[in-house]
């Protein structure tokens, strides 16, 4: 003997952001279009139980199966926000990311720069002596002949 949920439990439970009130719902014949806050679709309900097509053995009406879409709808497109602003705060949580890595490559980039200027100037500074120690040299070598 095990409990069994009521059939209106889980996803056929109403959910009362998405339950459609008088003042939503839009007049449609013998119909009744509803339009819930998240989306501009509308679900039909048909306006009294005679007009649902009710087989036998079934123990949830259309009318509960068109809430749980609804409700359904309701849970997607509410996941599906969250999942979006969780992209966005990924994606600028990276572009951050790769922006501070950037500032760190051209500070990099600029130090090794200068530090080439500096080695060059060197260079040059030494190429400069060794040219003067050479013309000394030479300077002594002419005096000795």
């Amino acid at each position: 003997n095990f409990l069994m949920a009521p059939p209106t439990a889980g996803i056929l439970r109403e959910s009362r952001l998405s339950r459609p009130t008088p003042s939503s719902a839009l007049r449609d014949g013998p119909n009744r279009e509803y339009r819930t806050s998240n989306s501009d679709s509308a679900v039909v309900v048909p306006e009294s139980a005679a007009d649902l097509p009710i087989h036998v053995g079934e123990s949830v009406s259309n009318t509960h199966i068109l809430r749980a879409i609804s409700d359904l709808r309701f849970h997607v497109d509410y996941r599906m926000g969250e999942m979006r602003e969780l992209n966005r705060r990924d994606s600028e949580r990276v572009s951050q990311i790769v922006q501070q890595e950037q500032a760190k490559r051209t500070a990099l980039e600029a130090r090794l720069h200068s530090q080439l200027l500096l080695q060059s100037e060197s260079m040059v500074a030494m190429e400069l002596k060794l040219l003067r120690l050479e013309a000394k040299v030479a300077h002594r070598d002419s005096r000795r002949q």
